[in-house]
Parts: C-alpha cells; structure tokens; sequence
C-alpha cells in the first residue's frame, strides 16, 4: 500500500466518525424531544382529572337546579 492509499483510507475513516457524530447529535435530540412528550404526556392526567372534578360540579349545580325547580 502506497502513501496515497493510506491517506484516502484515513479520509476515510475520519468521514465515518464525522457521520457517526451527526448520528449522536442526531439520536440526543430526538432523546430530548421524546423526555418532554413524556412530561406533556404526564400533566395530561392531572388535567383529564380537573376536567372530571368540573363536569362532576356541573352535574351538581344541575341536581341543585332541578331540586330547586320541583320544590317551587
């Protein structure tokens, strides 16, 4: 192997870790994206719940309404 074979096979080389960088950089961010759908996709109970709490108080209020109106 000549100095010219060496140094296109180290070019390369060094092409190749120059790709496999893009590709961590690459899978870190979506590793970020995937961390805050996950904490979006936490507060989404805790939302599910308050909206339950106000359908139920609606519910309520409605009971208290039809009470009222019999009792007149």
């Amino acid at each position: 192997m000549d100095k010219t074979e060496a140094t296109e096979r180290n070019i390369e080389a060094t092409e190749g870790t120059f790709g496999a960088t893009d590709k961590t950089e690459a899978m870190e961010r979506n590793a970020g994206v995937t961390e805050r759908k996950a904490e979006v996709t936490e507060r989404i109970p805790g939302t599910t719940e308050r909206n339950i709490e106000a359908t139920e108080g609606t519910l309520g209020a409605t009971d208290r309404t039809e009470a009222t109106e019999r009792n007149v």
